[in-house]
């Protein structure tokens, strides 16, 4: 689950990337308004391993570590 918190209109794009830096997927790709915005993943067809999750918010960036335990 990926949740986060918008507090104003935002352009936001959220990737996976792989630990090789290879994009895995695109989760979103627009503007959203102010709120709460909860994304379930299923990480089904995913191998065990170390992914990055890339937050951009207008032009702020903040990447997160994932690790997937099988």
């Amino acid at each position: 689950k990926i949740n986060f918190d918008l507090t104003f209109k935002s352009e936001v794009k959220i990737e996976l990337f792989d630990i090789t830096g290879r994009l895995i997927k695109e989760i979103e790709n627009s503007f959203l308004l102010p709120g709460n915005y909860p994304y379930y993943q299923n990480a089904e067809n995913f191998n065990s391993g170390i992914y990055f999750l890339r937050f951009k918010v207008n032009e702020s960036i903040r990447t997160k570590k994932i690790v997937l335990i099988k």
